[in-house]
């Protein structure tokens, strides 16, 4: 079990937890213009550090490359994934539908702010299942990967980055590209770690 330190804001604030990873990015006492802009966050963050998911909509196979997704995410050791069977922080179905993008996440607020970052609610990521086979090269497996980590990058409070097309938040897939760690595997960058980082460990 991993161990967070709490910090509160104001009383009537919800507890906002820390995660206790020791990866080197600075201590923000607010998060600014900048430190958004550099560390490509939207602007939120969970108040907590343990957020369930549930994955009940997608196929088996979905399920199964979603759950790996999900591995590779906690194995960060920085914020901690748990799938549900029932109602959930994130909720990740898969749409059959072609769309201009491979997937999409909507992200709702509460009313509360922590170091100027708004507090996420709740979070729902659709995959757009026949664009994702259509982009995927013949790599399905491996452009849903990517497609997960990507999507659950903003359900976890970071935006896009145009620093390297290869990257996991560049919002144009190049799937043939991807740093992998196997053949279905993409291999999650230094960016992507930088920015969960920099949200959760302040």
């Amino acid at each position: 079990m991993k161990k967070h330190q709490t910090a509160t804001t104001d009383s009537d604030e919800p507890k906002v937890e820390q995660a206790t990873s020791t990866y080197n990015v600075p201590n923000v006492k607010k998060f600014t213009k900048n430190i958004i802009t550099n560390y490509n966050l939207e602007g939120d963050r969970w108040s907590k550090t343990n957020i369930t998911v549930n994955i009940q909509a997608l196929t088996n196979e979905q399920q199964q490359i979603a759950k790996d997704a999900i591995e590779q995410i906690n194995n960060l050791n920085i914020i901690n994934l748990t799938i549900t069977t029932k109602k959930a922080n994130i909720t990740i179905v898969s749409v059959e539908q072609n769309n201009t993008a491979l997937g999409k996440t909507r992200v709702e607020d509460n009313d509360y702010t922590y170091k100027k970052l708004n507090l996420i609610e709740t979070a729902k990521v659709e995959l757009y299942n026949p664009t994702v086979l259509n982009h995927s090269h013949g790599n399905y497996a491996l452009e849903l990967n990517k497609t997960i980590l990507h999507e659950l990058g903003h359900a976890l409070g970071l935006d896009h980055t145009h620093s390297n097309v290869n990257n996991i938040m560049n919002p144009t897939t190049y799937t043939e590209n991807t740093n992998t760690i196997d053949s279905t595997h993409a291999a999650i960058d230094q960016d992507y770690i930088n920015g969960l980082a920099i949200l959760y460990q302040n």
